[in-house]
């Protein structure tokens, strides 16, 4: 089984092995802040929402990083580590899967679109921040879709990176509640999941009838009713206007 040692690039869209220095120094910084916030009580959700512009930086430093040694590939076959609590390990093996198989397909639309090559450029010129897509949204409710599923999908590697800190034994398991830990990565995830689905860049296989499919096709009726009425922004008009 392959597992990748690094949290600079575990669980990051599109990166690859070997992270520069600046990446898994930033990393390690933001490791340690979550270890500390997590051993004084913080909750999970609260720290997430605190953490959006570290992991938002994290991610555009990665991603960075990823295009100055090669293109970007689809991600290739990568185990999720293990800790000692079974429905746990269960959840992440699924929701891990799914996720490789989520990031395929938007690289495989993303390529239809000149993606890479307006991703450099605008990594080039990165003046934005996560408050910055959060501005946005507020500002243009069109985009407020892709700025959910950017947020959830980072939400969501939070959850895989505190279980990366147990599986290295940087963080023990009795710090936080491990049922606090399946909620806070399940529910993430879903959401991540159904708004790739309402964005048009992924379905599930029709033959799959999962119960996390079933949740998440439940959280996708819900956004549409709830985004019925909105056309969506692209995310190069968005680009366009920073």
């Amino acid at each position: 089984m392959k597992q990748n040692p690094h949290t600079a690039n575990a669980f990051l869209l599109f990166v690859k092995p070997s992270p520069s220095e600046a990446v898994e120094f930033y990393a390690n910084v933001l490791a340690q802040r979550i270890i500390e916030e997590l051993k004084e009580g913080a909750s999970l959700d609260g720290l997430g929402e605190e953490l959006l512009d570290k992991l938002f930086e994290l991610r555009i430093l990665a991603l960075k990083h990823a295009l100055t040694i090669q293109d970007i590939e689809e991600l290739k076959e990568v185990s999720m580590v293990t800790v000692a609590n079974p429905p746990l390990n269960i959840l992440l093996e699924e929701t891990w899967g799914y996720y490789q198989k989520i990031v395929q397909s938007c690289l495989k639309e993303a390529k239809q679109d000149s993606f890479e090559a307006n991703l450099k450029t605008n990594l080039d010129n990165h003046t934005y921040t996560f408050q910055t897509l959060s501005l946005t949204a507020q500002l243009f409710p069109s985009f407020q879709k892709s700025f959910q599923w950017i947020k959830a999908s980072l939400l969501y590697e939070l959850g895989l990176i505190v279980v990366l800190l147990m599986h290295e034994n940087k963080l023990k398991m009795d710090v936080l509640s491990v049922d606090s830990l399946r909620r806070f990565i399940r529910v993430e995830f879903e959401k991540f999941a159904a708004y790739t689905m309402l964005l048009g860049l992924w379905e599930p296989d029709e033959e799959d009838e999962s119960q996390l499919i079933r949740n998440i096709e439940i959280v996708l009726s819900k956004l549409e009713v709830e985004y019925g009425y909105y056309q969506e922004m692209p995310i190069g008009d968005f680009l366009a206007i920073l």
